[in-house]
């Protein structure tokens, strides 16, 4: 009787023992899956600050060019036919 009641009590310890391990095990699990959601939402969060960036860099650029300078460009560029006509 005491064979059993000490077999039974390994079993019951062994069985605690594989239960921790499991739900540390995913517990880990879950950590790991936060950190990945992490490292996908800051490098999103790089590329979203470099378009931005690129962005005002254009826009910067857009701001800086004059329409005199598309009417000189014109003028330029204009067609052999139109060398003798003076448009500006």
């Amino acid at each position: 009787m005491s064979k059993i009641l000490a077999l039974i009590g390994v079993i019951a310890f062994v069985s605690t023992i594989l239960f921790f391990i499991y739900k540390e095990g995913e517990n880990k699990g879950k950590v790991e899956q936060i950190k990945k959601t992490q490292e996908i939402e800051r490098t999103i969060k790089d590329e979203i600050i470099k378009e931005n960036k690129e962005i005002v860099k254009r826009k910067a650029v857009n701001k800086s060019i004059s329409t005199n300078d598309n009417f000189n460009w014109l003028f330029k560029n204009r067609c052999k036919d139109c060398k003798n006509e003076r448009f500006l």
